[in-house]
């Protein structure tokens, strides 16, 4: 379970840009729109961004069916589809948890794991159970009862229901220091280096 820092110590929130969605931009920019065949490279150039986070995305787009190799050496690819917005496929066994959630008014995690999973998309009960409670922490669900037999029953808080595109688990890298000020209780500018997933 997620643990939240004691109120009387000292911590660091960062904000950090999701850089998936500029590599989505740029692809869709050397693809013409999804119109022809691209290089990860060239999406890399683009974003200006390093080829490894690129290539990354594109390994998650390819197992998402969203993009496809022409190539043998898998050098050139393309879109299989354009989607409106940019595609859940990163994050598919979280999507199906969020979609469920939002249907189902309340839930056991069972239910909740049963109900998320499809032919295509097998819910890992792990990654189900980080999904659950980092969502529990930040407020989006709540525990309602208990149950002997299956645990707590959950309920989506109704202002959490923020929309069709589910929050994601997303992590990332951040320089190994940083400066604090142990006088004022402030820390120095963190950039994140990159977003892993």
């Amino acid at each position: 379970m997620t643990k939240r820092p004691p109120q009387d110590k000292p911590c660091i929130t960062i904000t950090a840009p999701l850089r998936w969605l500029e590599v989505w931009d740029a692809l869709l920019f050397v693809s013409s729109g999804g119109q022809a065949s691209f290089r990860v490279d060239a999406v890399a150039d683009h974003a200006g961004m390093p080829l490894d986070v690129v290539q990354s995305y594109v390994a998650r787009l390819m197992r998402g069916g969203i993009v496809e190799k022409l190539t043998t050496r898998g050098t050139k690819l393309r879109l299989t589809s354009v989607p409106a917005l940019p595609p859940s496929a990163l994050w598919p066994e979280q999507q199906q948890l969020w979609n469920a959630m939002r249907t189902m008014k309340t839930f056991t995690f069972e239910e909740l794991v049963f109900a998320a999973a499809t032919d295509d998309v097998v819910i890992p009960h792990q990654l189900a159970r980080d999904y659950v409670d980092r969502l529990e922490a930040e407020g989006y669900l709540q525990p309602n009862k208990f149950r002997i037999d299956t645990g707590h029953v959950y309920r989506l808080v109704p202002s959490k229901n923020t929309g069709a595109l589910a929050p994601v688990l997303v992590e990332i890298r951040l320089p190994r220091t940083v400066l604090f000020d142990r006088n004022t209780k402030t820390a120095g500018r963190v950039e994140p280096m990159e977003i892993l997933q």
